[in-house]
């Protein structure tokens, strides 16, 4: 059994990767949001592992724009919500994508088997403007760019504690412009056939 795990920002391109490895072959789960002008393919995000991380962060005194500290979110400590879920949701190739889960993939960790991550970034500025439009340009900016941070920071300390070999680091614009290349290698990585998906991926769909 193989858990695949996508992490990233909001607006970094995590539906994109988790439209990838769906088409791949990898169980996603029950989608609980429908394609719409931001995410015209689809957003891949599956409404459990989307409503547990939502609770872990009330829980937690915190939501996905204003993030509870990690110290905050561990002493939640075993949820096994998340293991009825799992528990449901898994296949022999299955995983899932929420941004949340760069705050909250601690509490998953007792629960799944074989993680595998697949970790997507995207240019800061590009992550701003595109939540910027998204909130109806009522956000600040400067908060926008904070909430990144925390993000990517919170992402990147937990993977220096992942085995190097089970972590796949990619960044947004390389797939959007060398599509091919980086779908392969996102298949080598989770060890399945490649495929030609040039065709999911298209520049026209990125804002900003």
């Amino acid at each position: 059994m193989k858990t695949i795990v996508v992490l990233g920002m909001h607006r970094c391109g995590t539906s994109m990767t988790a439209g990838i490895l769906h088409h791949l072959g990898v169980h996603m789960g029950d989608y609980g949001f429908k394609p719409n002008g931001w995410n015209e393919k689809g957003y891949f995000e599956n409404r459990y592992i989307t409503e547990i991380n939502e609770k872990i962060l009330s829980k937690a005194g915190g939501l996905w724009n204003n993030p509870p500290s990690r110290e905050r979110i561990l002493t939640l400590g075993r949820m096994n919500e998340i293991g009825e879920i799992v528990n449901r949701e898994k296949r022999e190739l299955w995983g899932w994508k929420d941004p949340r889960t760069c705050l909250t993939i601690e509490i998953f960790l007792p629960f799944i088997e074989n993680p595998y991550y697949v970790i997507i970034k995207r240019n800061r500025q590009s992550v701003v403007d595109s939540l910027y439009d998204r909130g109806g340009k009522l956000e600040d900016r400067q908060k926008l760019g904070n909430l990144y941070d925390v993000y990517v920071e919170r992402c990147d300390e937990f993977i220096k504690t992942v085995d190097s070999k089970k972590a796949l680091t990619l960044q947004y614009e390389d797939i959007i412009n060398n599509s091919k290349i980086y779908i392969d290698k996102i298949a080598d990585f989770i060890g399945v056939p490649r495929k030609d998906l040039s065709g999911f991926v298209e520049a026209r769909l990125k804002h900003f």
